[in-house]
């Protein structure tokens, strides 16, 4: 079993001609809305690459908004094992991703609920894993809890 400790975000991709410079307004293209954060992008990673040899679970924080049901779906629909803590007080982490035509990128972060995961919210279960793999998009004392209690 391995279980990811880290953040869960949605991605609001914004294709355009350019990025803008400050002040500056730009026309986009096209905008889309994908399940992303550094630690769900590892556990479905993850998940497709051991296939059902091994066992995937995500331990991470979203709101309780469409956003956060959004990013729970797309992990189980991976083959990923969602442990969320959901904070009713918080919305889910997002990205805002900026892409020109020429690929690169300028992105914004909220972090949103991903900054409520505390060690508390870290079920036993999850740290009875073979493996542990954390990212530095959650509090580090959370983080460090995970892996001292690993």
């Amino acid at each position: 079993m391995l279980t990811v400790f880290g953040s869960i975000n949605i991605d609001l991709v914004i294709s355009v001609p350019k990025i803008a410079a400050p002040g500056e307004t730009v026309l986009g293209n096209l905008v889309a809305e994908f399940p992303g954060g550094k630690g769900a992008n590892q556990a479905v990673a993850a998940a497709r690459a051991a296939g059902e040899s091994v066992r995937v679970l995500m331990v991470g924080a979203t709101g309780d908004d469409n956003h956060g049901k959004m990013a729970s779906n797309a992990l189980a629909s991976a083959g990923v094992s969602p442990m969320l803590f959901v904070d009713p007080d918080n919305v889910t982490g997002t990205a805002i991703i900026v892409i020109d035509e020429d690929g690169e990128n300028a992105i914004t972060v909220i972090p949103g609920a991903n900054n409520s995961l505390l060690p508390g919210h870290i079920p036993e279960s999850a740290l009875k894993a073979e493996f542990l793999l954390c990212q530095a998009e959650v509090p580090m004392a959370s983080t460090r809890a995970a892996i001292v209690n690993y």
